[in-house]
């Protein structure tokens, strides 16, 4: 392995049968390489990602080096065509992930995933990472919210849409989803925040869409008196067993038309109990 000293503000390094592939690392010499950390850093920026893997491993100096570039460098280095590891920088330091799917879909299910590496993840060729992503709670980054919700593969945005951790933003993409599949799990997801997802969901045009809404805990009062006005008669008889129904909407109801809804009305725990 090479040699790596710190000379004032220059890092030496011999690079005699240092174990360094030739993708922009200083070749072997015989005499000490003398560059100010700076230098080294522009050097690695160029290089593939197992380059600089092995540079870091050199000496402190070095890994100091490393560990102080940027995501736009990171970036860089990961699409070198030599890397077939990518680096990302982590709250503790720097670590590396192979591009290998099956380390991926585990890396993509970690409830400590950090948020660089769920930046990586989300651009995954594998549509099978990129949907144990898109549904892994930990997910709690807007920007890859985002890029999943407007993944081509469907079974990814429907991952998404079921999150709990669903940012507000993001559940205003999906609700306007091509798919009724991805509408109507967006529709039962319990952190569905947004009132006015809620009205858009509420007058969509899929009967399974509502359904799911009606039955949705985080209903607001507004959109209860919304879908109590329902003209499918499936739809108000879920809401009249929805646990966050309000007083007043259970008075609307137990004057619905349908006697199936006043039914359904009547079997409501706290009616029962009376």
């Amino acid at each position: 392995m090479g040699n790596c000293i710190s000379m004032g503000n220059c890092i030496s390094y011999s690079s005699v049968n240092a174990p360094v592939a030739n993708h922009s690392i200083p070749p072997r010499a015989s005499a000490p390489v003398e560059l100010p950390p700076d230098i080294w850093r522009k050097i690695a920026a160029v290089a593939s990602a197992e380059s600089v893997i092995t540079l870091r491993q050199i000496s402190r100096d070095l890994r100091s080096v490393v560990d102080s570039l940027d995501h736009a460098n990171l970036n860089r280095i990961n699409e070198h065509p030599n890397s077939t590891v990518v680096i990302y920088q982590s709250v503790d330091g720097v670590r590396f992930v192979t591009r290998n799917p099956s380390t991926q879909r585990a890396m993509a299910g970690d409830k400590n995933i950090p948020p660089a590496l769920q930046e990586f993840i989300a651009h995954s060729i594998d549509a099978h990472v990129r949907r144990r992503l898109a549904g892994n709670r930990s997910l709690t980054s807007d920007a890859c919210q985002q890029t999943l919700a407007q993944d081509q593969n469907a079974e990814v945005r429907l991952a998404l849409a079921g999150n709990p951790s669903l940012t507000s933003t993001v559940q205003q993409t999906l609700v306007q989803d091509q798919s009724a599949s991805v509408r109507r799990c967006l529709a039962r997801n319990p952190n569905l925040s947004s009132e006015a997802c809620q009205q858009t969901l509420a007058q969509d045009q899929y009967t399974s869409v509502r359904l799911a809404l009606a039955r949705n805990p985080s209903l607001t009062s507004a959109m209860q008196q919304t879908l109590a006005q329902d003209q499918d008669t499936w739809v108000r008889m879920d809401l009249a067993l929805n646990p966050s129904l309000t007083s007043t909407v259970q008075q609307t109801l137990a004057q619905d038309q349908d006697v199936s809804v006043r039914v359904q009305l009547s079997l409501r725990e706290e009616l029962l109990s009376i």
